[in-house]
């Protein structure tokens, strides 16, 4: 079954991991991009911490595909849903979706997946995976990207 293949990157991490998942399952990649706000260096970063602390969203756009599968790589900030993140799960029709949830940080994970499924929660959506790379093994992450795979 085609996985649609969702991500959001501000460094680059989540980038990666959604290009080198791309390449292991059969499935459509999918940008997320957000509009009108610049979280670039280290203002954008002080900004998009202050945003993801205080639950804000940003305008996104993206494309909706068709697959009842869904792979969401997304950072974590502040321990928290990146603005970008959250817009796109409050605009995006997870209706009858299974969702694998995937995230990258260079500290903790915080509460991100309860965060996520916290928002998921008014959606008729089933989560069927969670998994957490740290930003430095993002290079090597050949193991949680088999976990996924094989949930496949």
């Amino acid at each position: 079954m085609k996985v649609d293949i969702y991500y959001y990157s501000r460094t680059g991490n989540c980038k990666e991991v959604a290009e080198r998942l791309s390449k292991r399952v059969d499935s459509n990649l999918y940008r997320i991009v957000g509009k009108n706000k610049n979280f670039k260096g280290i203002l954008g970063w002080i900004k998009g911490g202050y945003y993801a602390l205080f639950n804000k969203e940003v305008e996104v756009n993206y494309y909706q595909g068709s697959s009842d599968i869904i792979c969401l790589i997304t950072p974590v900030w502040a321990g928290k849903i990146p603005p970008t993140i959250r817009k796109f799960i409050n605009s995006f029709n997870f209706d009858g979706k299974q969702i694998y949830l995937l995230a990258t940080m260079n500290g903790s994970e915080g509460n991100i997946f309860e965060s996520i499924e916290e928002v998921l929660e008014k959606s008729n959506t089933e989560i069927i995976g969670k998994t957490a790379i740290k930003a430095k093994q993002v290079k090597s992450c050949d193991n949680a990207l088999e976990q996924f795979c094989n949930q496949m």
